[in-house]
């Protein structure tokens, strides 16, 4: 996927196969859970490929994310 493509996927906002998340808390049993509710949730009603995009809020600003390691997820 190529930046133009990102910028569409967010200048069409949430929807059955786009999910927003502002940022990525995995410390607690109850974020954990949020997470897997939301990946299962795209998997479940996206007919083509579904995307959580992380950095991104609600009101489709770019917040972007200070980093992510992998191990959290």
């Amino acid at each position: 996927m190529n930046e133009s493509e990102l910028l569409q996927l967010i200048a069409t906002g949430e929807c059955e196969y786009i999910d927003f998340k502002r940022e990525l808390n995995l410390k607690e049993p109850r974020q954990k859970a949020e997470f897997i509710k939301d990946v299962i949730a795209l998997a479940n009603s996206a007919k083509t490929n579904g995307f959580l995009l992380i950095g991104i809020d609600d009101d489709k600003l770019i917040n972007g994310i200070e980093s992510l390691q992998e191990e959290q997820i």
